[in-house]
């Protein structure tokens, strides 16, 4: 099968699928579509990742490191919390699991929606508390943020026991 350009061609209203087509038969012959989806889509993760990470380096280059600090704080806190937990009962921390917050509310009984419900609001209440930081009130950011991030990793223990 010869592969072209995908495009549109006004002239003869035809669209060309053709590397979607050689997509399809990569992944056909590669274990199936889904596992050439999650490829691609670990990809786009690992991009706004990085993307995440540039922003929230020139916000602390602006000297507004605390706002920074707060925005991905539940993150930072599940992520240390986790690894630290891992490291003292003996665990390899750097083999996969599933003992972060919000994968033990999930296995404890709690649907994915209203687990990730829960984070996009913690996340919200981050927003405001960055914002709070960034314009002059620091201290009440960072104690906003805390009381926040505090608040939502005992919501999602309290999720994670049966």
């Amino acid at each position: 099968m010869e592969t072209l350009l995908l495009g549109h061609f006004p002239e003869t209203g035809q669209v060309n699928l053709g590397p979607l087509q050689r997509r399809q038969n990569d992944a056909a012959e590669n274990g199936g579509i889904a596992r050439t989806a999650l490829a691609a889509a670990g990809a786009k993760h690992l991009f706004a990742l990085g993307l995440s990470a540039l922003l929230l380096l020139l916000l602390a280059m602006q000297g507004q490191l605390a706002a920074a600090l707060i925005l991905p704080g539940y993150y930072l806190a599940d992520a240390t919390i986790t690894l630290v937990r891992r490291a003292l009962n003996g665990e390899k921390v750097w083999q996969a699991h599933r003992k972060h917050f919000y994968q033990r509310a999930v296995q404890g009984g709690k649907r994915h929606d209203q687990v990730s419900i829960a984070i996009l609001a913690g996340n919200l209440l981050l927003m405001g508390a960055a914002v709070l930081a960034a314009s002059g009130h620091m201290w009440a950011g960072i104690a906003t943020g805390i009381i926040v991030v505090g608040a939502l990793l005992t919501t999602l223990q309290r999720w994670s026991k049966p």
